[in-house]
């Protein structure tokens, strides 16, 4: 119990320490710290018949979460035979560019077939869905059921909601929440997301779609020019004080009704909110050692493809289709076996059962054990820092919609690896190479060591 309260104080001290220091609680270390120090806490209080939990998972990890620090600052590359240390600073200019604007055909076009595609699981769920009087957990269960399994889809429809719908509702929600507070705010795309939102809490019956959107909102507010605006305006910027006021309002507002959502989403699964919320954020060390010890009584290892099972199950996927060629049995068994952990529901207390909340680390572990941890956790660190500092330093859309994607791969690591799923997989490349559009204009830049504006053409 001592080492656990060390561990929760280190965390806690990291995740504060950040916080001041980068002046926004979205940055990758507050979110990683304060979320794993909270869980490690609640693990630790045992309530509600929660099973007791070793102090090796514990080990496990802290170990994570400070290999992730050390990832965020330091990175070695051997160049001309040397090491070399990489470290990112924030320069002394800035550029505020709009070279890349989200375009609103494809996003139109894309928005309307995830609608349809919602409609269409709506229509095939319908007995289910009213018959239960719209009851998300009732839903839920349906779709862990072998029934659901029996009338999965088939043939084209399949491979649209594997390769485009499902990766594409994602991307509509990220997109839609920087254009809110970056953009344009375009009413239309407002409204679609809306319904693809509400269409992916009834027919998933979680509340994983608002959750998203949600983060994606907080991460875009934060990140977005007209924030960091207000922190260097005495100097670059004449911004109202009335614009700043009306973007908080709206900002509250919009995290507010969100928030009741959420709220309601989960009062309607339990009448005991306490009781349901505190093992959603307690349960991940006993899970995280229940499926380790399953890969290790049964010798399994991922060789580095569970982390990115997402990426290569995907190609695998369209090259299976298009040649009609068999998948690799060890792509497969990877594949079955991320997905047994979020199907298969376990006892994690005499009165607790829950599937899935594996934790990010433990596909880590899966892979190559704690030294899977440790550096699959520093390569992440340091892939966050570049993302938040381009976001931060350079905001266009692209870079704030980047960041907003790892922002929540973060605050899911609670419950797995965003990125050992398809769709979250998927819907990274989209947001990178597929939706935003370049524009070829003049850029501001701003000179913080001169206090003064230039213009580049």
């Amino acid at each position: 119990m001592q080492r656990i309260i060390i561990y929760v104080l280190i965390s806690l001290i990291l995740a504060v320490g950040y916080m001041i220091k980068e002046k926004r609680i979205c940055n990758p270390i507050t979110i990683i710290c304060g979320l794993w120090s909270v869980i490690m806490f609640l693990s630790s209080l045992e309530l509600f018949t929660l099973y007791h939990t070793s102090p090796t998972s514990y080990d496990c990890i802290f170990l994570g979460v400070i290999s992730f620090v050390f990832g965020y600052h330091l990175i070695f590359l051997i160049s001309a035979g040397r090491i070399e240390c990489i470290k990112f600073h924030i320069p002394k200019k800035i550029y505020f560019d709009s070279e890349y604007d989200l375009n609103y055909r494809r996003s139109y076009f894309f928005a309307a077939l995830c609608i349809v595609m919602l409609s269409y699981s709506f229509f095939r769920y319908r007995a289910v869905i009213v018959r239960s009087g719209f009851s998300l957990s009732a839903i839920q269960a349906y779709l862990y059921s072998e029934e659901s399994r029996i009338h999965q889809l088939s043939g084209i429809l399949n491979a649209i909601s594997f390769l485009v719908s499902a990766p594409m509702m994602i991307v509509i929600e990220v997109t839609t929440a920087v254009e809110i507070w970056g953009g344009k705010g375009n009413k239309k795309l407002v409204i679609m997301c809306i319904l693809i939102v509400l269409g992916r809490i009834i027919t998933s019956g979680g509340r994983q779609a608002v959750i998203q959107f949600m983060l994606f909102n907080i991460i875009a507010f934060s990140c977005s020019s007209i924030n960091l605006r207000k922190r260097i305006s005495h100097f670059m910027w004449d911004v109202s004080k009335k614009n700043i006021k009306r973007q908080k309002k709206k900002f509250l507002w919009i995290l507010g009704v969100l928030s009741v959502v959420i709220l309601i989403t989960t009062l309607s699964r339990t009448k005991n909110l306490w009781r349901h919320l505190y093992p959603d954020f307690a349960m991940q060390p006993y899970m995280f050692e229940h499926w380790a010890n399953e890969v290790n009584s049964k010798k399994l290892r991922g060789n580095g493809l569970a982390s990115w099972i997402g990426f290569s199950y995907s190609l695998f996927y369209i090259i299976k289709n298009l040649f009609r060629i068999s998948m690799p049995d060890i792509i497969l068994s990877t594949y079955q076996m991320t997905e047994r952990v979020i199907s298969e529901w376990v006892m994690i207390g005499s009165t607790l059962r829950a599937n899935a909340y594996v934790s990010i680390f433990w596909y880590f572990y899966y892979d190559a054990r704690v030294f899977g941890i440790f550096i699959g956790m520093f390569i992440l660190g340091w892939i966050s820092h570049h993302v938040y500092y381009y976001a931060i330093n350079y905001p266009s859309k692209i870079n704030i919609a980047m960041y907003a994607m790892i922002g929540t791969l973060l605050f899911y690591s609670y419950g797995d690896l965003e990125i050992a799923k398809p769709a979250f997989a998927l819907a990274i490349l989209y947001v990178r190479f597929f939706l935003y559009k370049r524009r070829k204009v003049g850029s501001i830049r701003f000179d913080l060591s001169k206090n003064r504006k230039e213009s580049e053409i």
